[in-house]
């Protein structure tokens, strides 16, 4: 276990900034993914874009749940390189954070979001972003266990 910080208050706050940054990724992607869908229109009317850019942008939101999953193993890896006694802290924060957001329930055609939360963390393309964000997480756990054993 390494921890560059001289003082537990540094090791805190930069666990603290990681995550921080880590969740915005995850808002920012999880809005651009909504965004993404947003263009292909949703009925009842037919969409105007071409089979041909549905699959482009079916493949830009893919490249996002990557953005979003790296963004996390990113994280993971810059606390436990230097304030790895706070390990725990990033994935209290980051962890649970995001599973709260995929635990809010969809949002009803018509209906407001659930909880006042913004209208695209309670869409689909959102949520699966906010999936392989924690997917990502849960792989790391046993890394990290194996580095406390040690």
């Amino acid at each position: 276990m390494t921890n560059r910080f001289e003082s537990r208050t540094g090791s805190i706050l930069f666990t603290v900034l990681i995550a921080t940054v880590v969740l915005l990724v995850a808002v920012i992607v999880g809005w651009l993914a909504f965004r993404l869908d947003d263009v292909l229109g949703h009925g009842p009317l037919p969409s105007d874009r071409s089979s041909r850019e549905a699959y482009v942008l079916t493949i830009m939101t893919a490249l996002l749940g990557i953005v979003a999953g790296g963004a996390a193993l990113i994280g993971i890896a810059l606390v436990r390189e230097t304030a790895s006694r706070f390990v725990w802290l990033f994935y209290a924060i980051v962890g649970v954070l995001v599973l709260l957001l995929l635990l809010a329930p969809l949002r009803p055609y018509g209906n407001d979001p659930w909880g006042g939360l913004p209208e695209f963390t309670v869409t689909v393309p959102a949520k699966l972003v906010f999936g392989v964000m924690l997917g990502a997480l849960l792989f790391t756990i046993g890394d990290v266990q194996q580095q406390f054993s040690r």
